[in-house]
């Protein structure tokens, strides 16, 4: 496949261009940024568009680059500034009747070379040439211009969120899902990272939070011989996702409910420290908190004073505070005496 370029560049009206091409796979909107330096400073770089079509498409310009110029300048009421191309293919390459999507595809992508890349880019990029070719084709052809390679660790992410459901894909190529989740994927058959797909459609998870939550959530399901999606599909996890509690604390009490299952015996004693840290500042300014590290048994305390009268009161409370029994058991949590 190759290109002819155009050695002079048109004019047209933005409303001509057809902008539905799948090969434009970085759709990004124009930024008031963007809009006032074409304002001020008019279009430097042309467009480039398949001029080739324009009889087969009612007049309209088939847009191959230039999405977002496209889309300011129209808001602007200007004509945009193209350079047409003619793609020249032959059918009986490798790739057949793709080799006209995977043009467009390169000559998109090699136009956007030297912009900024992420993972969320390169992953955009590889699922429209995945569709169309195979992988071998991606390694050779495709991932040096996403500054990758194939035995790169981003590579291995990248391909293993290739083979995950799409429904899952969709929430990374949204930037819900972090793409470190793939090195927790062994964990999880095809029907188990279909199962994770709600939580990650309306949520948008840190990194950490979201390892933490597939990986813990993985480890307690193989210990207990039972699937992952048993497990995400069970009362207590659906409960917390449908419970139109904000995204942080839903987040936070997913990831809290996986963790008790992990690790049961850390959560009862953290529950059995909170009660007593309750019990014991009861009727008093103080609060108390388990430092959860059950190996030493701290416990902190912490008071908010705003006049003497306060901090008097709060004297005497500590005094008669201290005689609790409640101490010890604190103290014992972690080395069997509590149990």
């Amino acid at each position: 496949m190759s290109y002819h370029v155009q050695n002079q560049v048109q004019y047209f009206e933005a409303d001509l261009f057809d902008l539905s091409l799948p090969s434009i796979f970085w759709r990004e909107e124009p930024d008031s940024a963007f809009v006032a330096s074409l304002r001020t400073q008019g279009q430097l770089e042309p467009v480039i568009a398949d001029m080739s079509q324009r009889e087969d498409s009612g007049g309209k310009v088939l847009l191959l680059s230039g999405y977002k110029r496209v889309r300011a300048l129209a808001g602007l009421g200007k004509p945009v500034m193209v350079r047409g191309v003619e793609l020249s293919l032959n059918r009986e390459e490798k790739f057949g009747d793709a080799v006209e999507a995977i043009a467009r595809g390169l000559l998109y992508l090699s136009s956007n070379v030297g912009h900024p890349m992420d993972d969320r880019k390169r992953f955009e990029a590889l699922r429209y040439f995945d569709s169309l070719m195979p992988r071998n084709g991606l390694a050779k052809d495709i991932l040096p211009l996403l500054g990758l390679n194939a035995r790169s660790g981003g590579w291995r992410q990248l391909s293993a969120w290739l083979n995950a459901p799409a429904e899952l894909a969709d929430a990374a190529a949204a930037g819900r899902a972090p793409f470190a989740l793939a090195d927790t994927f062994d964990l999880y058959s095809a029907d188990d990272l279909r199962a994770l797909a709600p939580y990650f459609s309306s949520l948008k998870w840190s990194r950490g939070a979201a390892v933490h939550f597939v990986s813990w959530l993985g480890e307690a399901a193989s210990r207990d011989g039972v699937s992952p999606a048993s497990v995400l599909s069970g009362r207590e996890l659906t409960k917390i996702l449908q419970s139109g509690l904000s995204p942080k604390d839903s987040i936070e009490q997913l990831v809290g409910a996986v963790r008790a299952l992990r690790y049961p015996n850390l959560g009862r004693l953290e529950r059995k420290a909170a009660d007593l840290c309750q019990g014991l500042v009861t009727g008093t300014p103080w609060r108390a908190a388990h430092t959860r590290n059950f190996e030493d048994g701290s416990v902190s305390l912490s008071l908010s004073v705003k006049n003497r009268a306060q901090l008097e009161e709060a004297v005497q409370s500590f005094q008669t505070m201290s005689g609790s029994s409640l101490w010890e058991k604190l103290w014992s949590l972690g080395d069997g005496e509590e149990s």
